[in-house]
This record gives structure tokens, sequence and C-alpha cells, in this order.
């Protein structure tokens, strides 16, 4: 019945998970007399994985399409800081302006959730490995200084050194669901493959290994993985265009 509802796989198998531990903590005390979850054969995952769908990273095409298209959008320069940073989402919206200078970018924090489930800039990073400085270039600084623009533009304010520099649209935290949203809404005006901004990171180290290989250690520590494996299995994808690309160089025969 979950299956036909809709679901996907690995959702309708998380349930049966949880209900069947549910049914395991009852058989213990002796609520129920068996657990019925044990007859039931976990589902084949039939999806696609999302590093290869909405987590995917966008070709050079795609991503030039998508930029220009975002012009104008107010998460403007929070795409353009995580294609050129491999930052997450919730690192960006945690930043704040004494968190930038002129070499770097200091991350150290990421936006999480209070016990009430509120949204907050919290003390640490997704990780340990996740406190790190990321070297400041002449992208980096154009995106924060545009950004800076923008904050004055739509605030009027002038802001403190622990004012967030990306925030929401009323001024808030800025949230995943909400710029994911603005990516929906573009990627469906330009008849595009929808993609999260999860995919941006994705991009990011692709686009590293396709020109400095050599270096995956560097980028391993700028996307503030603590092993190297995470790296190069999660975000460094091959695109199309990058397999013809070698593929035309090579002689075979």
């Amino acid at each position: 019945s979950l299956a036909d509802s809709g679901k996907s796989t690995r959702t309708v198998n998380d349930y049966m998970s949880h209900l069947s531990q549910v049914f395991k903590e009852a058989v213990k005390d002796e609520t129920v007399d068996r657990n019925p979850c044990l007859a039931v054969a976990p589902l084949k995952r039939t999806e696609l994985p999302a590093r290869e769908t909405k987590h995917r990273a966008l070709t050079k095409t795609e991503t030039a399409k998508f930029l220009e298209a975002a012009e104008g959008s107010y998460y403007y320069n929070a795409f353009r800081l995580m294609l050129c940073t491999g930052m997450r989402i919730g690192e960006v919206a945690a930043l704040s302006r004494s968190d930038i200078s002129k070499k770097y970018i200091r991350v150290d924090k990421t936006i999480t959730r209070d016990e009430n489930g509120n949204y907050i800039v919290g003390a640490f990073p997704k990780t340990d490995a996740g406190r790190r400085n990321i070297p400041m270039t002449d992208s980096m600084s154009q995106v924060i200084n545009a950004q800076k623009r923008q904050n004055t533009e739509m605030f009027g304010l002038s802001f403190t050194s622990d004012a967030l520099l990306f925030p929401g649209v009323e001024g808030g935290i800025m949230r995943d669901y909400s710029i994911d949203r603005e990516i929906k809404r573009i990627t469906t005006r330009l008849g595009m493959e929808y993609f999260t901004c999860h995919a941006l990171r994705a991009t990011f180290a692709t686009r590293w290994m396709e020109q400095q290989p050599e270096d995956f250690k560097v980028l391993s520590e700028i996307l503030g993985h603590a092993d190297i494996k995470i790296t190069l299995n999660l975000y460094t994808h091959v695109t199309e265009d990058k397999k013809s690309e070698v593929m035309g160089k090579i002689s075979f025969i």
C-alpha cells in the first residue's frame, strides 16, 4: 500500500524499519506475541540515487544557463557563493561579517534547530572536520561585496559584525527549503531538470576534479570532509561532457 501510494522505496523501507523497531519493543514487554514486520522483506530500490538526479553535478552549460536566469533573484549571490566554495547551504546561511577577511572565509558554524524545533545559528559546524578556512578568491570577494550591497538596499541597515551576511527574505535565517523552492521556480521556467542547492556543492567538487585532480586532498579539506573517500565517492561526478572530451583525446587503435 505504501509503495503504491507513490512514496519512494527508501521512504517505504524507512517506515517499515521504524515500525519493526516499535513491534520489537512491544514483543519485549509482551504487548504482542511476535513482530509481524519480520515477515515483510524490504523493497528493492528502483530509483536513481540522489547524486544522479536532484543532487547531481551540473554541466558547465547548465551552470551558465541557470546563473543567467537566476540573475535578479534574491538568492543569486548565495547560488554563486556555493558554486565558488562548495559550502553547504546551512554554512552559507550561518555566515556573519566577522567570518569574512581579506584572506579567507571562516566556516565554524551552521544552521540547526533548538529543542523547540526553531531554526538557529549553531555554535558548531556539521562535523568537527567542517571547521575550516576557505581561501578568498576574486570571485568570492565579488559575490560577498554584491551581497553586502543587496543587504543595504533590502534592509537599509548598517550591518554589525555578528549580523547574518545571507539573511532570509524577511531578514531572519535563510532556509534551505526557500532556496530550493527558488531553484525549482527557475528550472521550471527554463525547462531544466530540477536540482537542489546541494547540487551546487557537487558541481564545485566536480569542476575541481576536472581541472585539479591531483589536489583532491585540498578539495576534501575545503569541503570539510574528515575522510577523503567521502569526497571521491560522493562529490566527484564525471559529466557526460567530460567523458566525451577525454575520450576524444585518446587514441585506442
